[in-house]
């Protein structure tokens, strides 16, 4: 039986005797491969061209089987030759050909290929050096490619860049194809490249657009112009929740605003004398005494449309947006005019403009004129109140300041001790005036069915109030006044302690009293931390200790309860406290002593409270002699130290107190012409900000000598001084060595509990 052999590259098959040869089938990549066509020619019996063709195919890559790009002629039908049954001779090229590119029987055993359908490139390589690969065929961008093994499985391979490549496939006889792709692909790609993009620019449109009040979130329809649009909540009906009833202690403030109010309910009133309306008013004050809470009032009071913005949120990064906000916010409030525009913290963008040492324009500049503009400019502003608050006056611009644009300030400043009292004590308390008034209702129902029946008898006499008193002659109708009176005047509840159980012993005079300067938020701040230390002490109701605790702790830092200390510390520090107590309570008009404690608090070891008077506080005013005797309380302290434990053994405590000793002493000389070498001239000019327009630097306006007798003068003031505080601690030496051991033994001795120690009268005559 004949043998049968296939060459893939020949299409030829040997049947014993016989040769079939049919022309190879053409490949999917054309490749020019120049052959002189006199070759051709010469060999043109067909023989030869078998010969020839043998030899062609063996020596050249799989890749070159197209000649000069010419598209092959349809195949002819297969040729038999007839040729003798030996071997053919070793020099024959048929024979070398047939050699050199004879592949490996397919019967050979392929269970060495890799598994899967993902190669690594290295057993790639192996399996076509073996001749186990068929077939390649290469993506368009030549990084991956898929095989066909001789056994039929496919796999592919991530190709790195190896220009050996082409070549090893070449010599082991591998067919090569490159993938050209759907030409429809490429749009795909190019549409699928832009989804991301599109999306992602879509998504931050859409979230500035809400954020500015556009499209998909509150403002509507309004085209990227919205960025510029104001911020401002309207209220139509103001529903504050707050009116005049519920501020307290700014008694003058409230006066004021009420003209305000009435100026929006009743403008015929004013209008008919020739009057103006105020078109701006400055609310100014330290921060926490109820600005922002007044203009809330006026708005529930007034009933008229609020329009209400924070200073900040006209200025933005990008510029004129400021401008173009304060515009927007203006016609709005134009539309519905009688209103009220409230700008909290305003000075924000009102400061003072060409202040700062940048020579760029300012955004924050465009924004205040146009505010200028809009308050009082050449198109008017009728009809528009604007209300402003801020606690820094000095820094605005006074084209802001002057009548026309804010007519009227109103100063807001701290409660004196009576608007304390109102502030811890302005509403009712609802929970006994409905207790009493059923209490009242059920113990005199005879008396109401009295009244009506009194009110059915009237219909036809006319005067019930004739009957009334008639059917009830005798009745005590002053009880029943004194009751309701005893209502309105006890059953208070505090405006920052409501809803708060207190008890019985808490004073809200003496609570009043001993917080001097306190502003509504600092006694708001002082009810709320009382309420935190009763829930710490798991008590059911704040009493006196609480409020004072938490007043300690606002004023010094909070206790250390945890600080370790020596009896020789402790002891050290009774008599610096008792020094600074016993000094200050024999000054002549000087702050009685409140409180005195050696118990740790912040950065202080102890500390002694004074209670200032209001009188100084509000007014501001201080004489010579009250500097002086605060010097020397200052002092008191190490005079103590020095005296019981020596000049050796004094300790650092007493810095702060010099800090405040040279700082008061210097103002006397410098600025309060309180020195006879000095005279009535102040030295030392007050210096500016220089963010503010004013002069960069403090400098100098006097001369070296008269520094120096500055300096004497100043020097000469804490000596005094220190001496007062040494003769009244030597003086009264018993006293000092009582409250020290009074407050080792307590740690915490009362204004009350101290001034007993002076029972004897002996400490009261002396005279400083």
């Amino acid at each position: 039986m004949a043998s049968s052999v296939t060459n893939p590259l020949l299409s030829s098959t040997f049947f014993g005797s016989q040769i079939s040869i049919s022309a190879p089938t053409p490949k999917t990549i054309p490749r020019k491969f120049t052959i002189p066509r006199s070759i051709l020619h010469k060999n043109s019996n067909i023989s030869n061209q078998a010969a020839l063709a043998a030899l062609l195919f063996s020596s050249i890559t799989p890749q070159a089987l197209a000649l000069d790009s010419i598209t092959p002629p349809p195949a002819p039908a297969p040729q038999v030759i007839e040729i003798d049954a030996q071997k053919p001779g070793p020099n024959s090229p048929f024979a070398q050909t047939l050699t050199l590119n004879a592949p490996k029987p397919q019967t050979q055993a392929n269970s060495d290929l890799p598994d899967g359908s993902q190669w690594r490139y290295s057993e790639f390589l192996n399996a076509v050096k073996k001749g186990k690969v068929e077939r390649v065929r290469f993506s368009k961008d030549g990084s991956v490619l898929q095989l066909t093994a001789v056994d039929g499985r496919r796999a592919n391979v991530i190709v790195p860049n190896d220009p050996d490549l082409i070549d090893i496939l070449a010599m082991n006889g591998v067919d090569i194809s490159v993938s050209e792709g759907d030409t429809g692909n490429g749009l795909f790609s190019f549409i699928g490249n832009l989804i991301f993009p599109v999306i992602a620019f879509a998504g931050l449109f859409f979230l500035f657009r809400r954020a500015q009040g556009g499209p998909g979130g509150p403002g509507g329809l309004g085209g990227p112009m919205d960025f510029g649009r104001s911020k401002s909540k309207f209220q139509e009906v103001p529903e504050t929740g707050v009116t005049f009833a519920d501020v307290a202690g700014a008694d003058q403030a409230k006066l004021e605003l009420q003209e305000v109010v009435d100026f929006l309910k009743n403008p015929d009133k004013y209008t008919a004398l020739g009057a103006k309306i105020p078109k701006g008013c400055l609310l100014v004050g330290p921060p926490g005494t109820g600005k922002t809470l007044l203009a809330r009032a006026v708005a529930g009071e007034a009933g008229t449309p609020f329009f209400s913005c924070a200073a900040s949120e006209f200025v933005e990064l990008f510029v004129g947006v400021g401008a173009s906000r304060v515009r927007d916010l203006f016609e709005k409030a134009k539309a519905k005019a009688p209103c009220i525009v409230f700008i909290d913290e305003i000075d924000a963008v009102g400061r003072q403009r060409g202040a700062g040492m940048g020579g760029g324009n300012d955004e924050r500049e465009q924004t205040i004129n146009q505010l200028l503009t809009e308050m009082d400019g050449f198109s008017g502003n009728s009809g528009v109140i604007v209300l402003a608050a801020t606690n820094r006056p000095d820094v605005l611009d006074s084209a802001l300041l002057r009548p026309g644009r804010f007519d009227r300030q109103v100063t807001v400043d701290r409660p004196d001790v009576a608007g304390r009292v109102k502030i811890l004590q302005v509403s009712f308390e609802l929970e006994d005036l409905v207790a009493n008034c059923f209490k009242f209702i059920i113990t005199n129902l005879s008396l109401l069915f009295g009244l009506v029946s009194v009110m059915i008898d009237s219909k036809s006499s006319g005067n019930h109030v004739k009957l009334f008193l008639d059917r009830y002659e005798g009745f005590e109708f002053t009880k029943y006044l004194s009751f309701w009176k005893s209502i309105a005047v006890n059953d208070f509840i505090k405006v920052h302690s409501r809803g708060k159980a207190l008890a019985k012993d808490v004073d809200f005079d003496k609570i009043a009293r001993r917080t001097p300067g306190f502003t509504g938020a600092d006694l708001q701040n002082l009810m709320n931390e009382a309420a935190i230390l009763a829930a710490r002490r798991d008590l059911k109701e704040i009493s006196k200790d609480e409020i004072s605790d938490a007043l300690e702790r606002i004023i010094a830092g909070p206790e250390k309860k945890n600080a370790v200390v020596s009896d020789e510390k402790k002891k050290l520090v009774a008599y610096h406290e008792a020094g600074h107590a016993l000094v200050g309570a024999l000054m002549p008009e000087y702050d009685p002593v409140a409180k005195i404690s050696i118990i740790p608090r912040g950065q202080a070891g102890g500390l002694t409270f004074f209670a200032p008077s209001e009188e100084r506080l509000e007014s501001g005013l201080y004489s010579r002699s009250y500097l002086e005797n605060q010097m020397a309380v200052a002092l008191g302290g190490r005079v103590a130290e020095e005296v019981i434990f020596g000049q050796e053994n004094v300790t650092t405590g007493a810095s702060n107190d010099f800090m405040q000793v040279s700082r008061v002493a210097r103002q006397m000389v410098e600025r309060f012409g309180f020195s006879k070498k000095i005279g009535q001239v102040a030295v030392g000019g007050p210096g500016g900000n220089p963010f503010l327009g004013q002069q960069m630097s403090s400098q100098k306006d006097y001369s070296m000598a008269t520094a120096d007798i500055v300096d004497s003068e100043v020097r000469e003031l804490v000596e005094k001084a220190y001496a007062r505080a040494t003769d009244i601690i030597n003086t009264h030496i018993d006293i000092l060595h009582k409250l020290a051991q009074l407050l080792i033994e307590k740690e915490t001795v009362d204004g009350e509990e101290f001034m007993s120690l002076f029972i004897d009268g002996k400490a009261e005559l002396y005279v400083a």
